[in-house]
């Protein structure tokens, strides 16, 4: 990220979010817009806490991934 940053209006996107760190340290430090898709809810309060203790904020849709498509997707 050093040798290519990302412009701060830059929209990230994640399906099935697993480990959540990249997007926490993007919407941290690089103040990017970042959305996390996953079929489990309970990962809402995992990210929920990361984004607390990190002061950023990250939009949760709770949805699986086969459903995810063009509609969504082209804001990205």
């Amino acid at each position: 990220m050093n040798d290519n940053p990302l412009d701060p209006v830059t929209e990230v996107i994640q399906i099935e979010c697993g480990w959540r760190a990249p997007v926490v340290l993007l919407a941290k430090y690089l103040k990017t817009c970042v959305t996390a898709y996953d079929i489990d809810v309970a990962v809402r309060q995992i990210i929920d806490f990361y984004c607390g203790i990190n002061k950023c904020m990250i939009i949760f849709q709770n949805t699986h991934f086969i459903f995810i498509n063009e509609k969504p997707l082209y804001l990205y």
